[in-house]
């Protein structure tokens, strides 16, 4: 029996690049949630089980592996944040990924937050953390870990299908009708329920290359948009 996945050995080996990590072990328990939240699209830590190859023969003893990984203090999710520069802001003004990642972590894909089903707007939202069990703040930071973590490594996975010329093999619409998260979450899935190929992920585009539209008056507003450019130098002449 293997005792890993094709995508939880390209998980660790990325994770092993970047990371300083104090116990390999963490490492690897990293790697595994983010290959099962992936593969079940759900943040419930109980339904991983099915998604993660080990020698724990009850499920109890696999949630309690992530239960000790999102409650270790030792594990700072702060400290791997980069101080903000105008540079992090310029790139937060490239909005073509962020409103499309808003709905995607909300509701799309991993279904952080929905409505109630009676739909009453003054009852707000309830978040699907509350399903992990999960209450402390720190704890619920490092959750939140692997699910950013997910939604790059997926993100960058829609990116590389795209330019690869494959993505109407998981997306219906003629033009792009699907955020590069959900194309890279339907491929990742076909990794492992259909053989397909599992691509080395491409770096984030700084351009988007084929804009995503819901609908017809979405893609003429788009086109139709006032568009600003940066200013990078501004000189004064004296007159």
């Amino acid at each position: 029996m293997s005792t890993s996945t094709p995508l939880y050995n390209q998980l660790l080996g990325l994770l092993s690049q970047h990371t300083q990590y104090r116990d390999f072990r963490h490492l690897k328990a990293l790697a595994w949630m983010i290959n099962a939240l992936i593969c079940s699209s759900k943040i419930n830590l109980s339904q991983w089980e099915s998604y993660v190859i080990s020698r724990a023969n009850q499920a109890q003893s696999t949630e309690r592996r992530w239960h000790r990984f999102v409650h270790n203090r030792r594990i700072k999710v702060r400290s791997l944040y980069e101080d903000p520069t105008l540079q992090t802001l310029w790139q937060y003004a490239m909005r073509f990924r962020i409103e499309e990642l808003f709905l995607d972590s909300k509701s799309g894909v991993f279904e952080l937050a929905v409505r109630p089903r009676w739909g009453f707007p003054s009852m707000g939202t309830r978040t699907k953390t509350e399903e992990s069990k999960i209450r402390q703040p720190q704890a619920l930071e490092r959750l939140y870990l692997v699910v950013a973590l997910a939604l790059l490594f997926a993100t960058a996975h829609g990116m590389t299908v795209q330019l690869k010329g494959l993505r109407q093999r998981v997306d219906p619409h003629y033009r792009r009708g699907l955020s590069y998260l959900k194309i890279g979450i339907r491929w990742l899935k076909g990794v492992l329920h259909k053989n397909r190929d599992l691509f080395d992920p491409m770096p984030l585009f700084s351009h988007n290359i084929q804009p995503c539209f819901a609908s017809k008056k979405a893609r003429r507003e788009y086109h139709d948009a006032i568009w600003f450019t940066r200013i990078s130098e501004v000189k004064c002449l004296n007159i």
